[in-house]
């Protein structure tokens, strides 16, 4: 009898971390990831193959190898585990070309699996640009107008395209912290950018355009572009057709341009007090706008300009990860509140604008009245000068005749109030004529769930997990509203929040390289980009970055730190700062939410920061075989615990405080951040997390919570920590407290906030993706679900089945999603997980527990310390666990 193949084709099919990726940078080495399928228990790759070919047909339709000249590399079969961070190692590809890629695998038992679906990657241009950046030149003098119409018509020839490519750039970002221009094709969306730049590289973006060219026909790209600096616009468009020709257009002196100041009118920056940036307001007097423009091959650009060809940016380096889409959202409810007066709630906080499409018999008299923001004033208007020095205020002059008006720049909003709109326009119609218009990073929404006893937390993971998937933008920022800057600690938190919600990993690296080279205060921020670098490696088996980049961690630790480390006591002395400037510690934000923490020139978190940026270097030097490197971080590191045990702890009191030869003085931050970085040992720990649990509340900010929580989940106070999160009893009765996320969310805030309550803090945000941290709290402490080897090859489960009735988890992996659930029985629990392939799980319960599989005696395949130890392969698995007297 024939065996049954069991082993199924491979999916999730990465290059460097994406999909069908366009701007391969790496043309030496790029890294392959896959997920490995088979139907059997116990299953693992042993081997695979990877085929990579410049023609999409390598494979026939009984998955036999068809060998061609376009034929890149075979790399036979490889007897490997590895199904992420595989290295390519044929001849070095070429720049500015699409190869295409199939992957299959070997099981156990030797079986071979179908191959997977061909995809395909394109490596960047690197030097290979031909277009020429341009701006405005008028009446024959260099104009660099800040806000600027490009436009270019041109014909694609009447034959099938296999595949177009529009790569852009634009500067300056920064003066906005916003992209530069926003790119139309025929009247269709194609992207906008570029981020900032960083590490002296210019970005640019690659856009697919294949379905927005009108074949055998004239074709128009048009540009808004906006920038107080450096005025310049970059575009390529590749377009290759089935036959194998290519046309090429590029921005050059034929490109038509106009000045936009009579459209967006020079009507100063929505900051105010405080500013980061300068974010223009959009008072569009629509009149003037240039319909047709971007789409219309007939239209009349006569009276236009030429451009004027201006310096080539350097170090031109293509965006690594994925880009934004336009969504259009309608509102979820509406409020008339008087006459043409609407309130309108979308619901979710939308990182984008408005856009209102009419048509007028007349023009109207007075402008369109638009305020923006992230919550209401108790009047049920919306709060427009919000907390986070933000003022969302544009006025727009509408025509008469059809017109669709639109922000260009991006607001933080989740409510908008209009008035002036004509009559016609009412409370039952106005979704017929006013969307919203987000920027949206792709997210997969089934790729994570939750779902437990416990209402308010399901809500509030619900809400995190929504903050995460309307907040990520092109790179991570602290908030899309005050500051626009990627900060280390609030990258790290949005990273973790980011991989337990969807199988996406290359934002998080593109941000942490981003901050790797652009530093921000303060001192403990640093270390984070340490931490990030080891999860990135953890979460995706790849050590491209760690390997890169290992000098620059090395020395990412400030000196203050590392010069004011005693070996001898084992303790870091250097002056606090008091929480202000470059080197300053920080220990929470905003201050008011410090718990009165007493700092002195050796105070415990600089301490706990120093401890933790040692025992990561550890790890990273370990990954990378740096013998000597791991051996001096792991002395260092044990000096550190020992010193903080010794001189930190107080026996007396059973918590660590906050400082030495200082105001004596305890609080939850100096317990926190030693118990979750393994600092305290585990008796002190235990003690600890009793004193952070009789507090009765989250005592610090949104920033410290999760360390605080994982303290008191791994330390036996797991309900209170849930009832910290939800700010409310077990019995369902709410407590006073607002340091929770159920406060947020009856603030009516769109997503996350920077602090639990805008009296906090003199600046507040309704948008921070740090605040989302329930979403791996609750895998990650509930169900105990953390990785022990890269790429989740081998993880552990300690599932904590006495703080809820019943509760089910899936989370992402670069190799699969993990699934687990239990509920309470009458006998104790059942408890179910699904093991990806190619990975193992390692189960741990309290010793007294009798665990069956199948009514069967499951023996534990270890027992240590009062805990029983479970080793499971992939499949799926339905256990009773009968507790013990």
């Amino acid at each position: 009898m024939k065996t049954k193949i069991l082993t199924q084709r491979p999916t999730g099919l990465l290059v460097e971390l994406n999909e069908n990726p366009l701007l391969v940078e790496n043309l030496t080495n790029p890294s392959f990831s896959w997920i490995v399928n088979d139907y059997g228990k116990n299953e693992i790759q042993t081997a695979y193959q990877i085929i990579i070919s410049e023609d999409d047909t390598f494979i026939d339709n009984q998955d036999q190898i068809i060998e061609r000249n376009p034929m890149i590399w075979n790399s036979g079969k490889v007897y490997c585990n590895q199904s992420s961070g595989v290295k390519y190692s044929g001849p070095k590809l070429r720049k500015n070309t699409r190869y295409f890629w199939a992957v299959r695998t070997w099981n156990r038992d030797d079986q071979v699996s179908p191959f997977s679906k061909i995809e395909f990657f394109q490596t960047a241009l690197k030097d290979n640009w031909k277009a020429v950046p341009i701006w405005q030149r008028s009446n024959g003098e260099i104009s660099n107008p800040n806000w600027l119409f490009l436009r270019k018509k041109f014909k694609v020839q009447n034959k099938p395209i296999k595949y177009a490519l529009a790569y852009a750039t634009g500067q300056s970002p920064d003066p906005a912290r916003q992209y530069v221009y926003r790119m139309n094709m025929n009247h269709q969306f194609v992207g906008l950018g570029p981020i900032r730049n960083f590490n002296d590289n210019c970005i640019y973006n690659a856009f697919d355009v294949t379905e927005h060219l009108h074949i055998g026909q004239e074709n128009v790209i048009g540009t808004i572009a906006y920038t107080t600096e450096n005025h310049l616009f970059m575009m390529e468009l590749q377009i290759t057709y089935i036959d194998g020709s290519t046309d090429v257009i590029i921005t050059d002196e034929t490109w038509k341009t106009k000045d936009a100041i009579d459209v967006y009118t020079d009507a100063g920056y929505f900051n105010y007090d405080y500013s980061f940036f300068e974010g223009p307001n959009e008072h569009i007097y629509v009149e003037n706008f240039p319909y047709g423009f971007d789409g219309n091959p007939d239209f009349d650009d006569s009276s236009w300009h030429e451009a004027y060809r201006k310096e080539q940016p350097l170090n031109l380096y293509g965006y690594p990860s994925k880009n934004l889409s336009e969504v259009k959202l309608l509102p979820k409810h509406i409020n008339e509140i008087d006459k043409n007066h609407f309130i309108l709630d979308f619901g979710e906080t939308i990182i984008g604008g408005l856009q209102l499409n009419i048509e007028l018999d007349q023009k109207l008299q007075e402008p369109v009245d638009i305020k923006l923001g992230e919550v209401l004033n108790e009047d049920g208007h919306v709060k427009v000068k919000s907390k986070a020095l933000v003022n969302y205020h544009d006025k727009w002059y509408l025509k008469q005749g059809y017109q669709e008006v639109r922000h260009w720049g991006y607001r933080g909003f989740r409510y908008a109030e209009i008035q002036g709109l004509p009559d016609f326009i009412t409370i039952s119609n106005i979704k017929g004529y006013v969307t919203s218009v987000a920027l949206r990073f792709p997210f997969c929404s089934s790729a994570a769930s939750f779902h437990s006893s416990n209402d308010k937390l399901n809500e509030i993971w619900s809400f995190s997990k929504n903050s995460i998937r309307v907040l990520n933008h092109n790179i991570y920022v602290d908030t899309p509203t005050r500051e626009r800057e990627p900060y280390e600690a609030d990258s790290y938190l949005q990273q973790l929040s980011h991989y337990a919600v969807d199988r996406e990993f290359s934002l998080a690296r593109l941000s942490t390289e981003y901050l790797l080279f652009k530093s921000t205060w303060p001192m403990e921020w640093k270390i984070y980009t340490i931490m990030a670098a080891w999860q990135d490696y953890l979460h995706t088996g790849d050590d491209y970055f760690i390997t890169k980049y290992y000098k620059s961690l090395k020395n990412k630790p400030p000196q203050v730190l590392l010069k004011g480390f005693d070996e001898e006591k084992g303790l870091v002395f250097k002056d606090s700062l008091n929480g202000y400037g470059e080197n300053a510690d920080i220990v929470d934000w905003p201050k008011e939410l410090r718990d009165g923490y007493e700092y002195s020139n050796c105070h415990n978190v600089a301490n706990a920061f120093y401890y933790k940026a040692m025992s990561e270097l550890e790890k990273i030097a370990n990954a990378l075989g740096e013998v000597d490197d791991a051996k001096r971080f792991s002395t260092l590191a044990k000096k550190s615990r020992e010193g903080i045990q010794t001189y930190f702890y107080d026996l007396e009191h059973n918590k660590f405080k906050d400082n030495i030869d200082g105001t004596l003085h305890y609080s939850v931050q100096s317990n926190a951040f030693v118990i979750e970085f393994g600092v305290a040992s585990k008796e002190q720990a235990n003690y600890a997390a009793d004193y952070l649990a009789s507090r009765g509340e989250i005592k610090g900010n949104v920033y410290s919570a999760p360390f605080l929580l994982a303290s008191m989940f791994r330390n036996n106070q797991e309900q209170e920590a849930i009832n910290f999160m939800t700010g409310h009893n077990s019995d369902g009765t709410k407590r006073k407290s607002i340091n929770n996320w159920w406060h947020m969310i009856e603030l009516g805030s769109g997503s996350t906030m920077e602090a639990w309550d805008e009296s906090q803090d003199w600046t507040v945000s309704h948008s921070h993706p740090w605040g989302a941290s329930p979403t791996f709290i609750v895998p990650r402490e509930i169900f105990g679900i953390k990785p022990i080897k890269p790429a989740y090859e081998l993880f552990e489960i300690k599932p904590l089945l006495n703080s809820l009735e019943y509760a089910s988890i899936t989370i992402p992996t670069i190799r699969g999603q993990i699934n687990c659930s239990y509920n309470k029985t009458d006998f104790g629990y059942s408890f179910s997980v699904i093991i990806p392939v190619n990975t193992r799980g390692i189960l741990y319960l309290t010793e007294g527990n009798e665990v069956k599989l199948n009514d069967d005696l499951y023996r534990p395949t270890d027992t240590d310390e009062g805990t029983l130890t479970y080793e499971i392969g992939s499949g799926s698995y339905e256990f009773s666990i009968v507790q013990g007297e």
